[in-house]
């Protein structure tokens, strides 16, 4: 085991980013493959066809130890990781060793091998202790049987960032997604699949009076009922009959209306679990009914008399469905609840969008908790019993990377939620309202719908008018394919904001399931450190990143296109027992993955104990 020269090793790093061993495929060379070293009296073989990439790989194994091995300078405080593609019958190892600058063995972390079936990614990470001047990357196959391996990589992780979760620290428990609809909605099957992929639990929809008919609201309910979805019924203005100059003048006539249309909607075979008595009611009457704090007060409990005596108290009242979370004093409102109003709630509900954001630097998921605390503060005094919804939840930001796009407010069909960095910010800001409390978290919106987009010039869907999915709507899907309903989120240790990425963290049984997003134009890496006792014997099941597949163009209206990928996230076990998740995230882009404790057989990547 020679020394490598240093002069070599310049050139070789100026030609190869990223990966500190040349020949990394073991496309050049035979036995032993050029760059690499030879150790043990096993048999190693060079491979010609399938391979995971490429044309070549190396099969190791046979009668006895077969070893093949790189090294690369090394720097005291950094993290290394080796990883590597395996497949075959038979027991080997993935090595990562710290030698001084004589080549004494400092350090050694190993994950033992034993793959089953086609190829298969493993990793094993480690930062180099005190006095490393050398890291050694090694591929093992133990006597007796023949591993194949392929695209070894042993790289420095630079992480942007190290977050602490403890895993036994728990927070709200996650009651499920749900999306703005309209039951005027066209694309019916369009629809069902949304609903169906983005694992929706509940869906908001206006009320019939103010855009649909019975007729059409049926056909909406049946495709919301074949996917057990219920309603959240809500209006944009109250009948004028109960307001003056746009303000709530007849908080107890107002509430005959709710019980009169809940019970209409009854008779129609349409069901209502819940209703949100208005809109925004912090507008002041500029854009929905305006209701004064003591007003709503009144009319939760004249709503919840109402609706009990026409025989619906099963249904639930939301409110205040505040515009804000901050300027609109939420506060004044909650704090105006008189206990019997209190009683007649389901469940406090707000808005988060992101030009609510005050006092931050910028606008990230740091910036929406810091913000949520003028909700989530006053709620938790007057009834922290209570789940927090979000019954309109996105970005009003529409500049990304430099780039200004059109306002999906006042633009159709093209507009910001056709860019893949309207994707990520909605994706962080989800993670940071479920951070902050959030209980549940309603996406504006499942779809563009033709009133909308025809009528109002908007373009506000996860889904164009043909269906074809925007990138928000790829992120979105696998962070809601992954997080099950009565997840609790876990409490953080550490900033969840960390040069530019963002992370959270759930656990439900066994399983854990971790999030991330990159809004930065560069890629980054990220260590998360799972501490507690629910991080024991844990697995990767399975990681998925969304990533910018085809940049579109802003001037051409050409939305960008994204497309979901493997993700790049290893785990092992440190001394002390926590467990650590090594992160890549690529420019502007989401991570999710799911981790298992599940005894058995592992469905993806093995954890080894390193201690």
């Amino acid at each position: 085991m020679g020394l490598v020269s240093f002069a070599w090793w310049s050139l070789w790093l100026l030609s190869n980013p990223g990966n500190l061993l040349d020949n990394s495929g073991f496309e050049v060379g035979g036995v032993p493959p050029t760059s690499w070293e030879r150790f043990g009296s096993g048999t190693v073989s060079h491979v010609s066809g399938g391979s995971h990439q490429g044309q070549s790989h190396v099969t190791l194994g046979g009668p006895g130890l077969a070893l093949l091995y790189q090294r690369a300078p090394g720097e005291p405080g950094s993290h290394y990781q080796v990883n590597a593609f395996v497949r075959g019958q038979g027991l080997g190892a993935l090595k990562l060793e710290f030698h001084n600058a004589g080549l004494g063995k400092i350090l050694e972390r190993v994950v033992e091998l034993n793959p089953v079936g086609c190829w298969n990614q493993y990793s094993v990470d480690e930062e180099a202790p005190s006095g490393t001047s050398w890291v050694t990357a090694a591929i093992v196959g133990n006597p007796g049987g023949t591993l194949d391996f392929d695209e070894v990589r042993l790289r420095s992780v630079e992480a942007a960032g190290r977050w602490r979760f403890d895993l036994d620290g728990r927070g709200q428990t996650f009651l499920g997604f749900g999306t703005q609809i309209w039951g005027y909605g066209a694309a019916p099957q369009t629809l069902a699949t949304v609903l169906s992929e983005l694992r929706i639990r509940f869906v908001r929809i206006e009320h019939h009076d103010e855009a649909s008919t019975w007729s059409q609201l049926q056909a909406t309910r049946a495709i919301t009922d074949a996917l057990d979805i219920p309603w959240i019924s809500m209006v944009w203005s109250a009948p004028a009959a109960y307001r003056s100059g746009g303000i709530l003048t007849d908080p107890s006539g107002f509430a005959q209306w709710w019980a009169n249309h809940v019970d209409q909607a009854y008779a129609q075979g349409i069901p209502l679990e819940f209703v949100e008595l208005m809109n925004e009611p912090d507008s002041q009457g500029q854009w929905s009914t305006g209701i004064s704090p003591s007003d709503m007060s009144d009319l939760i409990q004249a709503t919840r008399l109402e609706l009990d005596a026409l025989g619906h108290p099963s249904v639930g009242i939301l409110a205040p469905g505040l515009s804000a979370m901050s300027w609109s004093v939420p506060d004044e409102y909650l704090h105006a609840l008189e206990p019997s109003a209190i009683s007649g709630l389901a469940g406090f509900s707000t808005h988060t969008w992101s030009d609510d954001f005050v006092n931050c630097a910028d606008v990230s998921g740091t910036c929406l908790e810091t913000n949520w605390q003028h909700f989530a503060k006053p709620a938790s005094e007057v009834a922290p019993e209570l789940p927090l919804f979000v019954t309109e939840h996105g970005s009003s930001v529409n500049e990304f990377q430099g780039v200004t796009y059109p306002d999906p407010n006042s633009s159709a069909p093209y507009s910001a939620t056709a860019s893949m960095g309207y994707a990520v910010r909605c994706f962080e800001n989800t993670l940071a309202a479920l951070n902050a409390g959030a209980s549940s978290i309603l996406f504006w919106q499942a779809m563009d719908e033709p009133t909308e987009v025809q009528q109002k010039n908007k373009s506000w869907g996860f889904v164009d008018l043909q269906g074809n999915p925007k990138p928000v709507y790829l992120a979105m899907r696998s962070l809601a394919a992954a997080l099950p309903v009565g997840a609790e989120v876990v409490s953080p240790l550490s900033d969840q904001t960390l040069e530019g990425l963002y992370a959270a963290a759930f656990v439900l049984e066994d399983q854990v399931v971790v999030a991330l997003a990159n809004p930065l134009s560069v890629a980054r890496d990220g260590i998360l450190m799972l501490d507690g006792g629910e991080s024991r014997d844990l697995w990767i099941r399975d990681s998925q990143a969304c990533v910018l597949d085809q940049p579109g163009d802003v001037l051409s209206e050409v939305p960008d296109v994204a497309r979901i990928v493997a993700g790049e996230a290893s785990l092992t076990r440190t001394r002390r027992g926590q467990n650590r998740l090594l992160v890549h995230l690529p420019p502007v882009s989401t991570l999710v993955v799911v981790l298992e404790s599940k005894a058995g057989q592992p469905r993806r990547t093995p954890v080894p104990d390193l201690r």
